[in-house]
């Protein structure tokens, strides 16, 4: 006889998939990671800035926007990453004081490279919309499966 058991909530194809209590309990670990990557980063940015840089806009930013992508409402849980980009890696990548990294100049830092910016998103700001790009794209796929039509 099998045994049936019961979760509020699992991973499932790397997002979440379960309550919202469970969910925020899974996300808040992988939140502080990133945020604890992002700090570590700024450690080395004085004497290595290009690396920590790149560690940031390719490594890092890759895996919050695809948690951003899996997992709803998952915004108000990036503060901490958010926190320690302004508070620690901007200034350590600038060579500035926290309080020089005003909101004006850290929207600027947003912009994309030829825009005169870093690319440096604001993770918060952004989840939302990866999540509904994420789901429209999703929502267009299936589609494509069950319609037999051509992507």
């Amino acid at each position: 006889m099998a045994v049936v058991g019961f979760k509020r909530g699992s991973r499932y194809v790397g997002g979440y998939v379960g309550s919202r209590a469970m969910r925020d309990r899974w996300v808040g670990p992988k939140v502080e990671a990133l945020a604890e990557g992002t700090r570590s980063l700024a450690r080395v940015a004085g004497k290595y800035p290009q690396s920590a840089y790149a560690g940031l806009t390719q490594s890092l930013q890759s895996e919050w926007t695809y948690l951003s992508r899996l997992v709803d409402g998952v915004g108000d849980h990036l503060q901490p990453i958010k926190a320690a980009i302004r508070d620690s890696f901007l200034p350590a990548l600038l060579g500035l004081q926290k309080e020089e990294i005003t909101d004006e100049f850290r929207s600027l830092l947003a912009n994309g490279v030829k825009q005169g910016g870093l690319n440096i998103r604001d993770p918060v700001q952004n989840a939302a919309r990866h999540y509904a790009s994420s789901s429209e794209a999703g929502v267009t796929l299936v589609a494509s499966l069950l319609d037999h039509t051509v992507l």
